[in-house]
């Protein structure tokens, strides 16, 4: 599974403002990574079944997304977090 040009991104705008609110970020930068093509996976979300997480950097900083993916094969993105331990990988 890859994102491809065209592909729906989806999210709960209340889930947004939370984000922005309490974590500094939004779904909104998040998109703008996953359509310039810069994040790593998609992979299994280890702590969630049925849920995938990708990787972005916003404002120099690693951030995991997980999502799940809709039966019209939509990215519906769940929240943001950022991961000091994922500093490596991206």
């Amino acid at each position: 599974m890859h994102y491809h040009k065209g592909m729906r991104i989806e999210w709960s705008e209340e889930k947004n403002e939370l984000l922005k609110a309490n974590r500094n970020l939004s779904f909104e930068q998040v998109k703008v990574e996953i359509v310039a093509g810069r994040f790593i996976g998609p992979e299994d979300n280890p702590a969630r079944d049925g849920q995938k997480r990708i990787l972005v950097k916003i404002g120099g900083y690693p951030v995991i997304v997980p999502f799940v993916v809709t039966e019209e094969g939509s990215w519906f993105l769940k929240t943001a977090y950022k991961c000091r331990a994922a500093k490596g990988r991206i």
